[in-house]
C-alpha cells in the first residue's frame, strides 16, 4: 500500500484551488454561474490556495505529518476512520433516497441519489476485488 503523503494532498488542494478560481474568471468572460456559485468558487478557491500554500510552507508541519503517515498505529486509525464514515456516508444516503422517495415533487433527487449510490456501490466493488487480487 502507497503511504499517504501530506505533499500531494496539499498539492492537489493548490490545483483545486486554482480551477475553482478559472471556472470563477471563465464566468466573467462567458457568464454560466449563477452569484451563489460565483461567491463560492471564489471563496473556495482562495481558502484551498491560501491553505495550501500556508501548510506547504511549514517545514515543521510537513515533517511532523510525514512521520505519522508512516505510523503504524496512525495508518491503522485513518483506515478505520474511513472506514466508518464511508459506512455513515451509505447508510445516509439510503436514508436520503427513502426520504426524499416520500414525496412527488423531491422524487428527482431520490433517483439521482439512487443513482449515485448504485455508482458508487459498483465502483467500490471493482476496486475491491482488484484489492484483493492484488494484496
Amino acid at each position: 500500500m502507497r503511504s499517504f503523503s501530506v505533499k500531494k494532498y496539499l498539492n492537489l488542494m493548490l490545483i483545486i484551488g486554482i480551477i475553482s478560481l478559472l471556472l470563477f474568471s471563465i464566468d466573467f468572460i462567458r457568464p454560466f454561474l449563477t452569484d451563489y456559485l460565483k461567491g463560492f468558487f471564489m471563496s473556495f478557491g482562495l481558502s484551498l490556495i491560501l491553505v495550501s500554500l500556508v501548510m506547504g510552507k511549514n517545514k515543521k508541519y510537513l515533517a511532523k505529518s510525514e512521520l505519522e503517515a508512516k505510523d503504524e498505529r496512525m495508518v491503522m486509525i485513518r483506515e478505520k476512520t474511513y472506514t466508518a464514515g464511508y459506512y455513515f456516508h451509505m447508510i445516509l444516503t439510503v436514508f436520503g433516497i427513502i426520504g426524499f422517495g416520500f414525496f412527488e415533487e423531491t422524487m428527482v433527487v431520490s433517483t439521482i441519489l439512487a443513482g449515485l449510490f448504485l455508482i458508487e456501490t459498483i465502483f467500490n466493488s471493482i476496486i475491491g476485488s482488484v484489492y484483493m487480487k492484488k494484496y
